[in-house]
């Protein structure tokens, strides 16, 4: 089986190379590594989120809206093949900078019809607004308040993960220079789902 390998050159760029020896969820790092579990935030209300049954998402009407704010291209594609490759029942809707964002919750709030994302998948290091920024403005939103949030980052700082529980944040990623550790958040969204 071919597959890629994923390769940080910097924090803004992912460089994909193949390797034929790579399988998908085999050997896998102990989720312990660069995940954090924010048990002192609050959780995400349980009538929002619909947690998918196991090995039951193929063909399963029940949808989750997810939100993705990150600028890296990369990083969203492999975001996006993570939750492929766990099957889970999530549509991906991406904005690459924290302005996006804040319109995304802005217009769910206006109109009564617009979903509020179910999970929100959040970079700290955004243009135009940053994750933290767009991290208070979701927990200050009347609608959307109470939704899940997983942060996705670089950072390995103590101080952001501090900040970002205090503000609300319930889950912390690092992102990882593996292709197979970053494949990872997918483990990290389907636990997130089921909860």
């Amino acid at each position: 089986m071919s597959s890629a390998v994923m390769e940080r050159t910097d924090k803004d760029d992912l460089r994909i190379q193949n390797n034929t020896h790579h399988r998908f969820m085999r050997d896998l790092p102990s989720l312990a590594t660069g995940i954090w579990c924010m048990a002192s935030s609050p959780g995400p209300d349980p009538t929002t989120v619909h947690a998918p049954e196991k090995n039951a998402n193929a063909g399963s009407s029940r949808r989750v809206i997810a939100l993705l704010a990150e600028d890296n291209r990369a990083d969203a594609l492999i975001i996006q093949e993570a939750i492929e490759v766990y099957g889970l029942p999530v549509d991906l809707h991406t904005v690459e900078d924290g302005q996006k964002a804040f319109d995304f919750i802005q217009s769910a709030e206006d109109d009564s019809n617009a979903p509020c994302p179910q999970v929100l998948i959040l970079d700290l290091n955004l243009p135009k607004r940053t994750g933290k920024e767009v991290l208070q403005r979701v927990r200050r939103s009347a609608k959307c308040k109470d939704i899940p949030v997983l942060i996705i980052t670089s950072s390995d700082s103590p101080q952001d993960r501090t900040e970002v529980a205090d503000l609300g944040a319930n889950h912390y990623f690092r992102k990882p220079s593996s292709y197979d550790e970053y494949l990872m958040v997918g483990e990290v969204l389907r636990n997130i789902l089921q909860h």
